[in-house]
């Protein structure tokens, strides 16, 4: 998992969040998906605006690694995110 964290970490780091942020704009993503069981990445991006998110901080490519990401952590029973 360490892989695709270091590549989301890469990704958003050229977009110029701090490593606290990114650890931010997952957890968001997480508490979106987790009510939302079937959205789309407008919906999402949406709803990240409205948290204060900028509109392009997130892509379909970094949604599908942190989507990955997300689904090992709950695989390996690791909620946290302290790898980050």
């Amino acid at each position: 998992m360490s892989n695709i964290m270091e590549i989301i970490s890469s990704k958003l780091d050229n977009r110029d969040l701090a490593f606290c942020e990114i650890n931010r704009l997952i957890k968001d993503v997480l508490n979106f998906i987790d009510q939302k069981r079937n959205y789309e990445l407008s919906g999402l991006k949406q709803a990240l605006k409205n948290l204060g998110w900028e509109g392009h901080i997130l892509d379909y490519h970094t949604l599908e690694l942190i989507c990955l990401y997300l689904e090992g952590e709950r695989e390996n029973g690791i909620y946290g995110f302290n790898n980050l």
